[in-house]
Parts: C-alpha cells; structure tokens; sequence
C-alpha cells in the first residue's frame, strides 16, 4: 500500500491542537499507511505540550511524531524540515489552523493509481470565510506539460496553495523542490513557481478535499500592519519573475511582474525598498515589451504610469483583470 506523511508547521497553534488530531485521526485511509509529522516552529504557548498529550493518548495505527525548533525560523524552515524528516512515499502539507475532509487523503491517494504519471494531484479548496473556491469542472481533468502549468501558476488560474497537494518525495529532493528562506509571505507562490516549471502532468480533482480557515490571527490577516515586509515580498516576487528563464512562458511572466510592481506602486509606503529600484523594474519591464515588439503589452504597461495608473483601480478593468491577463496572454504569444 502507498504510504503518506502530512506535514504540519506548528507555530502558537495550542488552539488549533486539538482539532488538527482529530482531523489526521478521522481519515479514512488505512492508518499505518500514514504519518503524521509535527514541526514545532518555536512555538510560545502550550502547543508543544499539547502535542504531546495527544501522540501519548492517541489510539489509531498512524505514525505521529513531533520535530521542534529552538527557535521560530518560519514556516519555509519548518516544511523543509518536515520534507526532509518525512519517510512516506508521498508528501502532503497541512497548516494547523486548516481542515482536511476525511476522505481527503484516500481520495488523493486513490488517484495516483488512476493518474500514475502526475507529478501533482490536487484537491479542491472551500475558503471558510471568503465562500467557494473550486476548478470549473465537474470531473477531474489534467494539465500537461511544463509550459502550460508555469502559464496556470503565472496566471493565477488555480490556487496556488502548498496544501492540499500530494506530491512524491522522491520528486520533492530530485528538483530540490525547498520553500523559499527568509520570505515570510508569498512563498507558497515561490514554491508552486519552481513545481510547475517541473511538472509535465498535474492533476486538478472536483471533490473537496481542504478547508481553508481565513481567521483573523492569521499572517495574512495580520499582513496590513506590516506593509514595509509585505513590501519587500512583492519585490521578491518580481525578482522572481526576472530570474525566470522561460522563454515559452515569457508573455505570461511579464504579465506577473506587472502585477507585483503595480502592487508597489498603489502601496502607501514601501519600507527599506528604495523607489530607484521599483522605477528601475518598471522601466524594464517597459523595455521588455519593446524589445519583443509588443506594442499591446507596451500599452497594457502604461498603467504603470501617472496619469494612466487610474485604469487599473477603475472598476470595470479591476473585476475583469484575471480574464484581460489571459486575454492579454493569448493574443501576445
């Protein structure tokens, strides 16, 4: 029987505990194919002995164990420590705070003998708060090749969690596929970047298999308070999106930097970002589309641009914006 580890970062969850064993324990895959690893990230509540407590009084055949950090390096460490520590055949990331169905692990483990070439399977996603989030599909359906699942993530067409992927290991460390260190948000974004430039077939299932729980204590909740770091995640990303060497994706990775540095541009205040570098990668990203001889990009760009800049926060462009991206993508390659 194929083997699971979920990993779990744990970092001031003690109120989330509890929860996060039931939901591992009411799975209804077979128990001793599953392991349970805890990565305490530093944590300063009771959460550590709370785990504890629970693996010592847990009943099921499931392997629980639970790693801890001296101090809080975040979640990045704490998933690759958890990748690294995992045994199973098979990864699958969980966040404390989160619910998983209780077919959720049979369901996913179930399609890797239906899908046995995909590199990804993936669930679908509630959002608690925010309402549905779902593939518009009423059936399971693939995407292939590197090139259209780099155009997807680019795109923003499917979610780009880290959750509610089941993943091989072995695929994990052949790509090195590690979480980004030192970006406290966003690195979801990073890593599913770096899976889909080496996925040839990801798989997108219609069951709800994840709940993600949007509260208010959450670092993306809280991210408001701390645009000076939020700041410098978006400039992680466009420096991302630079980097890129995809010559088959090259529309679609304009299109993403355009969106950070408009991000930029509309903030209040940028922290420890020097504005010389945000005006450097507009300018770029402007010399780009001439170069390439994309005059529609090049006036897509000029949004970038006072007194142009109000195009993007008008309604009209502002709900459609997903669909002109890919609008914009198809008629610029």
């Amino acid at each position: 029987m194929k083997t699971v580890s979920i990993i779990i970062p744990v970092y001031n969850a003690e109120a989330y505990i509890k929860h996060c064993f039931a939901n591992i324990c009411n799975q209804t895959y077979t128990h001793s194919a599953i392991e349970c690893v805890f990565i305490d990230d530093g944590s300063k509540d009771h959460s550590v002995e709370l785990i504890k407590k629970q693996i010592s009084e847990n009943e099921s055949n499931i392997s629980l164990r639970l790693i801890s950090h001296k101090k809080n390096e975040g979640v990045s460490i704490a998933r690759n420590t958890g990748i690294n520590e995992a045994k199973n055949e098979y990864i699958f990331f969980l966040d404390a705070d989160d619910t998983i169905t209780p077919d959720c692990i049979q369901i996913l483990m179930e399609a890797t003998d239906i899908y046995p070439d995909a590199n990804v399977i993936s669930g679908n996603i509630i959002t608690k708060k925010s309402g549905l989030y779902h593939h518009d599909a009423t059936h399971a359906f693939t995407t292939e090749g590197r090139s259209q699942n780099l155009h997807d993530t680019l795109l923003f067409i499917y979610a780009s969690y880290s959750c509610n992927k089941l993943i091989a290991r072995d695929f994990i460390l052949k790509h090195r596929l590690y979480f980004p260190v030192g970006i406290p948000y966003f690195e979801d974004l990073h890593w599913n970047i770096d899976l889909a430039r080496h996925s040839h077939i990801m798989v997108y299932l219609p069951q709800i298999t994840y709940i993600y729980e949007d509260v208010s204590t959450s670092a993306m909740n809280m991210s408001s308070k701390r645009t000076n770091i939020i700041a410098r995640c978006y400039m992680s990303l466009i420096e991302k999106g630079y980097s890129l060497n995809e010559p088959d994706n090259w529309t679609e990775t304009h299109l993403f930097i355009f969106f950070y540095i408009m991000k930029l541009l509309t903030m209040s205040h940028f922290g420890n970002i020097n504005r010389h570098d945000i005006i450097k990668a507009r300018r770029q990203l402007v010399g780009q589309s001439i170069k390439m001889r994309q005059p529609l990009l090049f006036l897509y760009d000029l949004q970038l641009y006072q007194p142009l800049r109000w195009l993007s926060a008008h309604k009209f462009f502002r709900n459609r914006s997903a669909k002109l991206r890919i609008w914009m993508c198809s008629k610029c390659k």
